[in-house]
């Protein structure tokens, strides 16, 4: 044990990142979060309560603009239709990017632009807030 007045390094054994301790002690940490990941118990985003499945999204969508998955499947520049569905099923149902360009016959890539486009156009367009929180009002109890 050090002294009152000699100057100890507490730290000097420490080893770590995100976590703090003996390197045994890392270690050991580290082996029961691989573990954890390697195993089926981690939780994931879709596996919440309160998401919404796609199929209510496509409801809601050809309910409000008269256009089925087959439709929003077109590749096409008009209208943001496509772009909102995408943005409500990033939002709503815990998918990733990869399974939701699955449904629209997209890369991830251009899902995630999709959605950002929406997400940046509600920040300048009032009508296009407007209507995307519509929207979700409907999933809301």
């Amino acid at each position: 044990m050090a002294a009152i007045n000699e100057k100890s390094n507490m730290f000097g054994d420490v080893y770590g990142g995100i976590l703090l301790g003996s390197t045994e002690f890392i270690k050991a940490k580290l082996d029961e979060l691989k573990d954890q990941v390697e195993g089926e118990d981690i939780v994931y985003k879709r596996d919440l309560s309160g998401y919404v499945e796609k199929e209510a999204i496509l409801e809601v969508i050809k309910k409000e603009y008269g256009k089925d998955l087959e439709d929003l499947r077109v590749r096409t520049r008009k209208g943001n239709t496509k772009k909102i569905a995408i943005y409500l099923m990033r939002e709503l149902t815990g998918l990733t990017n990869s399974e939701i360009g699955e449904v629209f016959d997209m890369k991830y890539s251009a899902v995630s632009k999709a959605a950002l486009s929406v997400e940046r156009g509600m920040g300048k367009d009032k009508g296009l807030r407007k209507e995307a929180r519509k929207l979700i009002s409907n999933f809301e109890v």
